[in-house]
């Protein structure tokens, strides 16, 4: 399966926040095809300067996506 996530998914995926249990489930199959919009790097930039993301993304971003296509 090809999975493309929006920025919230991938975010609550990365960051294991609750999400709904058929979604997780898919993105922790090793089958899944992980895709992300580059759009999605900038929107979590955004968010984090206004707060919505509280962890800093320089530190846990660029290892999120290495796991990623994008």
């Amino acid at each position: 399966m090809r999975l493309l996530a929006d920025t919230n998914l991938f975010v609550w995926f990365t960051l294991r926040e609750p999400m709904p249990a058929i979604a997780e489930a898919a993105l922790e199959d090793p089958n899944t095809g992980r895709f992300l919009s580059p759009a999605s790097v900038v929107e979590i930039y955004r968010h984090f300067q206004r707060g919505v993301i509280k962890e800093n993304p320089d530190e846990w971003l660029p290892l999120a996506l290495a796991r990623w296509t994008i």
